[in-house]
C-alpha cells in the first residue's frame, strides 16, 4: 500500500507537464530561441562562407544589442495597450502576434539580403531580427509567469529553456542543412516560416487572467522630487553608456547623437511612470537592494564577475564556425558536428554540474566549470594545429559542449542566489543584462581582430587565458562572501 501511495504521489508531480498551458511554453520557448542563433553562429558561417573577413564578423556582435537593452522598453511594452490587438486578442497576446509578425517579416528580410553587396543592409535586418525577437522575448517571460499556476512554474520553466534549446538547435544545424541543399536565401525563409509555430501557439493559448493597466494608476504620486533625480540620473547614465559604445564604434559625433537620443528616451518612460509606484519598484529599488545588501566593493566585484566568467567561451561566439570551415570541414558536417551532437552534449553537462552543484555548493561547481570551460579552449587550439581530422572534430565538441553545459548551469544557479526573493525577476533580467555588456559589446566584436593578429592557434590559447581574471575574482569572493543555495523559487 505504502508502494502504490509513492507512485501515485510521483505520478501527481509528473502531471503537471500534462497540462496543455504547459506543453504550450515548450512551443513559445522555441519560438524565443530560434532567431539568435540566426544572428550569431548561423550569420557567421553564412558571412565567412562568401569570404568577409574575421574582423568585420566580429563587430556583427554589436546586432546583439537589444538584448541587453530591452530593459529600456519593457515597462512599455508591459503597460500599453496595443490597437486594435489588443482589443481582439489581449495586452499579452497582442504584443506577442504583432512581435512575431515582425520577426517572420524581418528573418525573411534577412535571407534576401546579399553581404557581398551590401553588408550594411544585412546588419541592419541583423539588427532588426534581434530587436523583434527580444521583444518578443519580453513578452513571452511576462506571458508564461501570468499563464501558469504557482505550481506550474517549475515545469513551465523547464519547458521554456527545452524549447529555447531545441529552438537555436533548428536554426543551427538545421539552417545549415538547408543552406548546403539549397543556399542562404532558402535556409532563412524556411526559419521565418518556423514562427509561425509560435504564432499558432497564441492563437491556441488564452489571455491571462490578470487585472489589465489603469490609466488611473499613473496618476497616484509616488516619486516625489527625489524620485525625479533618479530617473534622470538613471537615464543620463544609460545614455552615456550607449554613447560610448556606439562612439567606439562610429565615432565621438555618432555617440553624442545616440547617447542623446537613448537618455531621452528613457527620460520620456521616466516621465511616463513618474507618477507610478511600479515603475519605482521596478526600475529603482532592485538596483538599490542588490548595493545594499552586499555592500558596494562586494557588489562592485560581483558585477566584475559576472562579466568576465564566461570570458573563454564567449570569445569563441562568432569565430567557431569561421574556425570550423577555415580548417576544412563542410557545412554538414558542423551541422552534425557542432550543431546536433554538441547539443545534446550540453544537457549531459548540464545534468553533471547540476549534481555538482547539489553534492558540493554552488562555489565548488563555479571553479571547476570555469577551469574546464578554459581548457576546453585548448582543444581548439589542438584542431587547429592537427587540421580537419573528423574524429578530433568529435572530440574537441564533446568537451567544449560538456563543459559549457556544465559553466551554464553553475552560472544560472548563481546568479539566482544573489537575488532578492522580492524582486528576483528583475534583478534576475538585469543582473544577465549587465553578464551581456561586456561580453557582446568588447569581446564578442574583438575577437575577430584578434583571430587576423595572431592566427588561429594562438587566439585558442589567449581565449583560454581569458578565464583567469574570473577564477581571481571568484578566489576573492570566495574569502569574503558565503553562498547559500537559493531558495527554491528562486533557483527555478
Amino acid at each position: 500500500m505504502a508502494v502504490n501511495e509513492s507512485w501515485q504521489t510521483r505520478w501527481q508531480g509528473l502531471e503537471v507537464y500534462l497540462d496543455r498551458r504547459v506543453i504550450a511554453v515548450l512551443f513559445l520557448g522555441f519560438s524565443s530561441g530560434l532567431p539568435i542563433l540566426l544572428i550569431l553562429k548561423t550569420l557567421s558561417a553564412w558571412l565567412a562562407d562568401i569570404g568577409v573577413d574575421k574582423s568585420t564578423i566580429g563587430l556583427f556582435g554589436f546586432v546583439l544589442a537589444p538584448y541587453t537593452f530591452k530593459f529600456i522598453w519593457a515597462p512599455f511594452m508591459d503597460r500599453a495597450p496595443l490597437p486594435p490587438l489588443t482589443s481582439m486578442f489581449g495586452r499579452r497576446r497582442g504584443w506577442l502576434l504583432a512581435t512575431q509578425a515582425c520577426l517572420m517579416v524581418a528573418i525573411f528580410g534577412l535571407g534576401q539580403t546579399d553581404p557581398t553587396v551590401d553588408l550594411f543592409m544585412t546588419a541592419l535586418l541583423a539588427f532588426t531580427v534581434a530587436f523583434f525577437s527580444a521583444s518578443q522575448d519580453i513578452v513571452i517571460d511576462a506571458y508564461r509567469i501570468e499563464l501558469l499556476t504557482d505550481d506550474q512554474q517549475g515545469a513551465g520553466a523547464a519547458n521554456v529553456v527545452t524549447g529555447y534549446r531545441i529552438g537555436m538547435w533548428v536554426a543551427g544545424a538545421g539552417a545549415l542543412y538547408i543552406a548546403d541543399l539549397a543556399g542562404w536565401s532558402a535556409a532563412y525563409t524556411g526559419m521565418a516560416l518556423l514562427v509561425l509555430i509560435g504564432v499558432v501557439t497564441v492563437l491556441v493559448l488564452p489571455e491571462p487572467e490578470t487585472n489589465a493597466f489603469s490609466p488611473a494608476q499613473a496618476t497616484a504620486p509616488v516619486a516625489g522630487r527625489t524620485g525625479r533625480y533618479r530617473f534622470l540620473i538613471l537615464a543620463a547614465g544609460l545614455g552615456v553608456l550607449i554613447g560610448l559604445i556606439i562612439g567606439d564604434q562610429y565615432g565621438l559625433r555618432v555617440g553624442l547623437v545616440g547617447g542623446a537620443l537613448t537618455a531621452a528616451l528613457f527620460a520620456a518612460l521616466s516621465v511616463l511612470f513618474d507618477r507610478s509606484s511600479a515603475f519605482r519598484e521596478g526600475a529603482i529599488e532592485p538596483f538599490q537592494d542588490f548595493f545594499e545588501r552586499n555592500g558596494v566593493t562586494i557588489a562592485v566585484v560581483i558585477l566584475a564577475f559576472i562579466s568576465l566568467f564566461k570570458a573563454s567561451d564567449v570569445l569563441l561566439t562568432l569565430m567557431a564556425n569561421p574556425f570550423y570551415l577555415e580548417t576544412g570541414f563542410t557545412k554538414s558536417q558542423i551541422a552534425w558536428v557542432s550543431g546536433t551532437f554538441g547539443f545534446f552534449v550540453t544537457f549531459i553537462g548540464s545534468y553533471i554540474a547540476g549534481l555538482l552543484i547539489y553534492r558540493i555548493g554552488i562555489m565548488p561547481g563555479l571553479w571547476i566549470s570555469g577551469i574546464l570551460m578554459m581548457a576546453s579552449n585548448l582543444m581548439f587550439a589542438l584542431q587547429a594545429y592537427v587540421g580537419a581530422d573528423y574524429a578530433l572534430f568529435h572530440l574537441t565538441i564533446l568537451i567544449e559542449n560538456l563543459s559549457g553545459g556544465m559553466g551554464t548551469t553553475a552560472f544560472v544557479a548563481y546568479l539566482a542566489s544573489l537575488c532578492n526573493r522580492r524582486y528576483t525577476a528583475v534583478q534576475y533580467a538585469l543582473l544577465t543584462s549587465f553578464m551581456q555588456m561586456l561580453g557582446k559589446y568588447m569581446i564578442v566584436p574583438s575577437s575577430g581582430f584578434l583571430v587576423e593578429s595572431v592566427g588561429w592557434i594562438q587566439f585558442f590559447v589567449l581565449s583560454s587565458l581569458a578565464g583567469i581574471p574570473a577564477l581571481l575574482l571568484l578566489w576573492w569572493l570566495g574569502k569574503r562572501v558565503s553562498i547559500t543555495a537559493p531558495e527554491p523559487a528562486a533557483a527555478t
